[in-house]
């Protein structure tokens, strides 16, 4: 009489490790590009709350000089600003270090103009025209 032997055989082991390498290696491109856009979504929203912040400072005081944004603490985008009386330009640059790198930078002005395009690094380009 044969002993019914408990487990799995080599060969069943190499095959599943074979399929879980072939849907990774699927699934990992898709994963990185959902990533990015994402965080890019995330500096978008930040942009829009420091934008908020500026109207309402020149809505009690006229201007926009002397407005100080809140510091956006964020991993993958550094924030700057071009601030005057009557305008503003919010920019947000991806980090060289992270996977945000060569993603565009995403910009937005007082009159609610925005602006990314993938490799972009400068504002330049900024008009009613443009888009996120």
């Amino acid at each position: 009489m044969m002993k019914n032997s408990e487990g799995f055989t080599l060969l069943e082991l190499v095959i599943v490790i074979f399929i879980v390498g072939v849907l990774s290696s699927v699934a990992k491109p898709y994963y990185i590009e959902y990533r990015t856009k994402a965080e890019r979504q995330n500096a978008i929203a930040d942009i829009l709350s420091i934008a908020d912040y500026l109207k309402d400072y020149r809505a009690v005081n006229s201007t926009y000089t002397g407005a100080t944004p809140p510091v956006i603490d964020s991993n993958f985008y550094t924030a700057t600003y071009t601030i005057n009386a009557n305008t503003f330009v919010i920019q947000q640059t991806p980090k060289q270090e992270t996977t945000q790198k060569g993603d565009g930078v995403i910009c937005y002005n007082h009159l609610g103009q925005k602006l990314w395009r993938l490799g972009n690094t400068s504002c330049n380009g900024l008009s009613k025209d443009s888009n996120w």
